[in-house]
């Protein structure tokens, strides 16, 4: 088991999230930003609610403790991350499918 380091060597904020999911999308900025963000709101409100969360490719997010705090609450969870799936093109030498010919 790798242990997780104390802090992260680099922190991802939301701008810089919502930009990476444009380049990947290839959607625009503006049809992004707003669903980007309904997302994480749900995604946060599940959580405060207690409920388990199954979000592939994420994975499984279980939630260990939950702590009130005066700024809000602290939500501590579990996540079993997803093993990416392998995506072959038809022009992949490890494509399962034969040639037409075969």
């Amino acid at each position: 088991m790798v242990a997780a380091p104390e802090t992260p060597d680099e922190v991802t904020r939301k701008k810089d999230f919502i930009d990476s999911v444009v380049e990947r999308s290839g959607l625009k900025k503006k049809d992004v930003k707003p669903a980007v963000e309904a997302a994480l709101a749900q995604l946060a409100e599940e959580l405060t609610e207690g409920h388990e969360l199954v979000v592939p490719p994420l994975g499984k997010i279980k939630i260990n403790r939950v702590k009130d705090t005066p700024n809000g609450k602290v939500v501590i969870t579990r996540i079993r991350l997803t093993t990416p799936t392998i995506t072959i093109d038809e022009n992949s030498v490890d494509s399962p499918l034969a040639e037409p010919a075969e």
